[in-house]
């Protein structure tokens, strides 16, 4: 099969690592992988050979009409994809113009893969933009082409659409291969993060007071952050405040192919969606936080989560707090550290790439082509032509570019 995936820009996050697992599988199983996107950047490195990547830059914007999009199709000159891939609501747009316009007609897969996937329709007027495009995947994304992280996403969906609407849960895959020679040697207090420095992953705000508290209770540990982001600046600045430059540090982004080596000596790992469960697969006992959570709660290691939640909110409020989990793994005996080493392990088996790939190919022999809508399209007419009015020098650039 030929697969068309579409994602704006590479950057180092979970949506990215997710795209170079699923191309490489696809790939090794005689598939063809093509990637659309705006900007790869420094981050291209980390898709697979055999993937085809094509960088639209400026011109990718076009993709958003009807006739733009077609111009430019006709100008790359690809062949037609047999389904196209979308892995969030703005991709999905733009798939499914390209599921309408394209002869014959690919069919569309449309994921979600992190918390609050739906704006707040409580503020009509508010993201605007964010709606227009959820309301697509609800319109014209049949139920057989949408495919969520886990139950909570879905519900999420039909709390939002009505109680009635459908959609298939798929897992993230994890290659837990490329673990299986991992060494380990922990070392009693170090904790390790692994993600970008964002909205969605407050915990690496209120972690730094969690570090304090425990070095002031008498645990001698340390924090390693590996990752970077719009936070770090103020991270810094209030280790800084706390004097906390010997025992928090942040190491800036790490290659994907070292991460082995930076679970090597945690004791530890405090996070959320795909590293957890790498984590998890290096036999590194975890504390799950929670997506967009301040508050510094949580429901604790990753097996007391179902399959597919590694960091959403669940129906019943987290009891647990993400500074009493720590301590509950630092006071554990050799032997019972041990049992958490293979718990951990075995949970994260649920995810291992081969089981969830073949799933995905089953989900993609039912997956149909989108329906093409164009007075929701006119809506976004519109809110270009609103925004052209409002940023004209960016419009102005903008217009001048060629198809």
């Amino acid at each position: 099969m030929h697969f068309l995936f579409i994602y704006e820009s590479l950057g180092l996050g979970g949506t990215e690592t997710l795209i170079a697992r699923m191309a490489k599988w696809l790939i090794q199983h005689d598939h063809q992988v093509t990637l659309l996107v705006k900007s790869s950047g420094v981050e291209k490195r980390l898709m697979p050979p055999g993937l085809k990547i094509i960088e639209l830059g400026e011109r990718y914007e076009k993709l958003y009409f009807y006739i733009g999009a077609k111009k430019i199709w006709k100008r790359l000159g690809l062949n037609v994809p047999v389904l196209i891939k979308a892995f969030d609501p703005k991709s999905a747009w733009i798939g499914t113009i390209l599921s309408t316009v394209l002869s014959p007609n690919p069919t569309l897969l449309v994921g979600a893969y992190g918390p609050y996937f739906i704006p707040d329709c409580k503020r009509p007027f508010r993201n605007w933009y964010g709606r227009l495009m959820t309301r697509n995947i609800e319109r014209n994304v049949d139920c057989r082409s949408r495919v969520f992280m886990n139950a909570e996403l879905l519900n999420e969906f039909r709390a939002t659409y009505g109680s009635d609407q459908k959609g298939l849960i798929w897992h993230l895959p994890v290659d837990g291969k490329q673990f299986s020679n991992a060494k380990r040697n922990p070392k009693w207090g170090a904790i390790v993060s692994v993600g970008r420095l964002e909205l969605m992953k407050e915990y690496n705000l209120y972690m730094i007071d969690v570090i304090k508290r425990l070095a002031q209770k008498g645990h001698d540990v340390t924090w390693t952050v590996y990752g970077d982001g719009p936070f770090e600046a103020r991270m810094r600045k209030q280790i800084d405040a706390e004097s906390l430059q010997g025992r928090i540090f942040l190491k800036g982004k790490v290659e994907y192919s070292k991460l082995s080596e930076a679970f090597s000596e945690a004791y530890i790992f405090v996070g959320m969606g795909t590293a957890i469960i790498e984590a998890a697969f290096c036999r590194v006992p975890g504390v799950v936080a929670l997506a967009h959570d301040t508050t510094g709660m949580t429901y604790g290691p990753l097996y007391n989560f179902p399959p597919g939640n590694c960091g959403d909110l669940m129906d019943s409020p987290p009891a647990r707090s993400v500074e009493n989990e720590i301590e509950r793994i630092l006071k554990m005996s050799p032997v019972e550290y041990e049992i958490e080493m293979s718990r951990v392990q075995s949970y994260a088996g649920c995810y291992g790439i081969d089981h969830q790939m073949t799933a995905f190919l089953k989900i993609a022999e039912q997956a149909k082509a989108a329906k093409k809508d164009l007075l929701l399209f006119l809506g976004y007419y519109f809110y270009s032509f609103y925004s052209c009015l409002r940023w004209p020098e960016r419009h102005f650039k903008f217009a001048r570019q060629k198809p």
